[in-house]
């Protein structure tokens, strides 16, 4: 399925005005940083990323993503609320990204958006127990 939607963040990109491409990111870089809102849901073409936060002064690390999964900081993204996540690309990483303003978009204009809508649902719903130790 996470296959399937990938090809179609493509072809969006491609055919439409939606602007889905990719986005290269060099190794140890900022992708999300805490304090801003989350734009964007995105999906690992090459690479790996780190969620991690600030506490006490240090980095502590909660998870990673790797190659064809989805992520983004989902709660800021769902509710366009600041993030006290970090998300950094560990490797050289190449992102297929869309904006939260074209998903809705999408929501809108195609039948598919409803199947990515929940997806991106799904996602956080599977995060939501882990994220809750966190704070």
């Amino acid at each position: 399925m996470f296959i399937a939607l990938h090809q179609y963040l493509i072809r969006i990109g491609r055919y439409s005005q939606i602007n889905s491409k990719t986005h290269a990111f060099k190794k140890n870089t900022l992708i999300t940083r805490s304090g801003a809102a989350e734009d964007y849901l995105s999906f690992i073409e090459t690479g790996i990323v780190r969620f991690w936060i600030e506490a006490a002064d240090k980095e502590i690390t909660f998870d990673f993503a790797f190659e064809k999964s989805f992520f983004s900081a989902h709660l800021s993204f769902f509710i366009r609320e600041s993030t006290d996540w970090n998300i950094q690309s560990v490797a050289p990483t190449v992102l297929w990204r869309i904006s939260c303003t074209d998903l809705q978009l999408i929501y809108q204009q195609a039948q598919v958006g409803d199947k990515l809508g929940r997806l991106a649902a799904r996602i956080y719903l599977f995060r939501l127990p882990e994220e809750k130790f966190l704070f």
